[in-house]
């Protein structure tokens, strides 16, 4: 390394050694790929720069230990495990080393379909009554659980030496935070993946297991995207007789500060809504990019203090220190409730938090707070998109209508339409005849006030002359009056009249016509006039045109008759033809 390179090193050094471990880890892995032996150099800095302990200040004897206790590792590469050749080492934790094994006779189901499968092999200086123990007993627990989401157990057994082994399937994957990284999934696909998580651990609850150790390194997803949950060794068995002494034994036992919960941190009884925190925290960085804690994790005490007194980041500030949009509210109050201090105030259990989850996906409320009306009929609107459009279109026509109808009111009130004002004269000629019929019927000199009335009433024709619809309308009522007082003449003369403003008047539908067809027709009938055949016939066509087969069928018999007649008065070759 020369000189240039080493003030550049050191320079990137001391900058990242002020900053966070969730985004000092985020600048390595984004400059590693263009500068890997940089990016290594960096590591090795910053990971010597977090060991207490100075090279020089340990013996001879315990520096040696300490070169075999990394030795033998890799050692061991090449040789045979259960018929397994050991390839590389994948993974090493304080008491066990995990191992890519190639070969075998047994067929394992994995998403990359080669021949590997994983070895945990206890290490030699953990080979401890309690820890061989516990290594057992995570082989039991492995073998009881059965799901997609959990890492299957393959076989187990001892070594020639008497260390414990465990066989599992490989998973060719990286952690969860890393794939959604590089895959750049937004926000909906993080949360789908992280509903499989919840499943695959609300399984292992099920079972009587507590993971206890749940973080993005011991959750890989495959080439398939399905999450797999790794490394049970730390797991608690709910029931006491397969969980004897853990507490005794290990104290608060092994965890990671930066995912643990409150009561894991200050030693208390360990349960389901232990990993429902863990699960929270999960959650929380997959949404912000960012850890909920401002402590480093190198500061353990300051970070468990943090964890144990609720000191966490507001999603928001997370995610603009995580670059990322601010989540929405209903998934910061899904993290607000998965992290909240007492065990009895999260979720009840995983599958409690990922049906949270998959309500908010689905646009439903969420189950774990009432929501007001206002935001469950949005809710709703947005799962039933099509519905809703349908219904805002007719909403949208009734308040148009309503709109128009209202304006028209208006414009009649203040004599802006013609046409409006003409139906309003219409209305109130009606209510003239109407009031005039009743005055005929009370009165004991009917004839002398029927005549009168009627004068009254051909004179308002005059001042209708704008108003067709009017002046038809009430036309009709007067022919039908003249016709009741035996006066077919002027009933004839007003029925016409009327026709003939039905026909040209768009305020006027067909049913006027039909109605000034028939009035007319009958007059014409009644004073013995042929011509009332073609207005029948007339009429028939019309209603037959309009799908009106019941009147059609009725006014085709009213036809029948008249052609009957006046079938000797009509010349054979002027006859009309027979209704159809």
């Amino acid at each position: 390394m020369n000189a240039d390179t080493w003030t550049r090193t050191r320079r990137e050094f001391e900058r990242l050694r002020a900053l966070a471990p969730m985004e000092r880890e985020r600048w390595l892995r984004a400059h590693e790929p263009g500068d890997a032996d940089s990016v290594h150099e960096l590591r090795a800095l910053l990971t010597a720069d977090e060991t207490d302990d100075a090279l020089l200040d340990s013996d001879a004897p315990t520096l040696h230990t300490a070169w075999l206790r990394n030795r033998e590792p890799h050692a061991a590469i090449g040789s045979e495990v259960a018929g397994y050749r050991l390839v590389e080492v994948i993974g090493e934790g304080g008491s066990a080393t995990v191992y890519r094994a190639e070969g075998g006779s047994a067929t394992v189901d994995r998403a990359d379909g080669a021949g590997s499968v994983a070895v945990k092999v206890l290490k030699s200086e953990a080979c401890s009554p309690g820890l061989s123990k516990r290594f057992e007993q995570e082989r039991e627990t492995l073998t009881g659980l059965d799901h997609p989401g959990v890492i299957r157990v393959l076989g187990a057994g001892h070594l020639d030496d008497g260390r414990p082994y465990l066989l599992t399937e490989y998973v060719a994957g990286e952690s969860i935070d890393m794939h959604c990284d590089r895959a750049k999934l937004d926000l909906a696909a993080r949360l789908r993946l992280f509903v499989d998580v919840c499943r695959a651990v609300h399984h292992a609850h099920r079972h009587l297991v507590v993971h206890r150790d749940l973080k993005p390194s011991n959750i890989l997803v495959d080439a398939r995207g399905q999450p797999k949950v790794l490394d049970f060794g730390v797991a608690k068995l709910l029931d006491p007789a397969r969980d004897p002494l853990w507490t005794d034994q290990f104290g608060r036992g092994p965890l990671t500060p930066a995912y643990a919960s409150p009561e894991q941190i200050r030693g208390e009884s360990i349960t389901t809504a232990t990993d429902v925190y863990s699960l929270g925290v999960l959650l929380f960085q997959l949404v912000t990019g960012a850890s909920p804690y401002a402590e480093p994790n190198s500061q353990r005490d300051a970070l468990e203090r943090a964890v144990v007194a609720g000191r966490r980041r507001s999603p928001r500030d997370a995610a603009q220190l995580g670059v990322r949009p601010a989540p929405p509210t209903d998934v910061a109050a899904i993290l607000e409730r998965a992290l909240a201090l007492r065990p009895g105030d999260r979720y009840a259990s995983a599958e409690h938090l990922a049906q949270d989850v998959v309500c908010f996906l689905e646009h439903r409320p969420l189950l774990s707070r009432s929501e007001p009306w206002i935001r469950r009929a949005t809710s709703f609107a947005r799962r039933h998109p099509w519905t809703m459009s349908a219904c805002a279109a007719v909403v949208l026509v009734l308040i148009g209508t309503w709109i128009g109808t209202e304006r028209s009111l208006r414009r009649v009130m203040d004599s802006e339409s013609v046409a409006w004002r003409a139906h309003a004269s219409a209305v109130s000629s009606t209510n003239l005849l109407a009031d005039l019929l009743e005055r005929i019927g009370a009165s004991a000199i009917a004839g002398e006030e029927l005549s009168k009335l009627v004068s009254e009433t051909e004179a308002q024709l005059t001042e209708l002359a704008d108003q067709p619809e009017a002046e038809a309308r009430l036309r009709m009522s007067l022919a039908r009056l003249e016709r009741a007082r035996g006066q077919l003449e002027p009933a004839e003369r007003h029925a016409m009249r009327a026709l003939e403003l039905s026909r040209n008047t768009r305020g006027l539908s067909w049913n006027e016509t039909e109605r000034c067809l028939a009035q007319l027709s009958e007059l014409r009938a009644l004073r013995g006039d042929a011509s009332s055949i073609e207005l029948a016939r007339e009429r028939v066509d019309l209603l037959a045109a309009r799908g009106d087969t019941a009147r059609a069928a009725e006014a085709r018999r009213t036809l029948e008759k008249l052609i009957e007649r006046f079938a000797s008065k009509i010349p054979a070759d002027a006859a009309p033809s027979s209704p159809r």
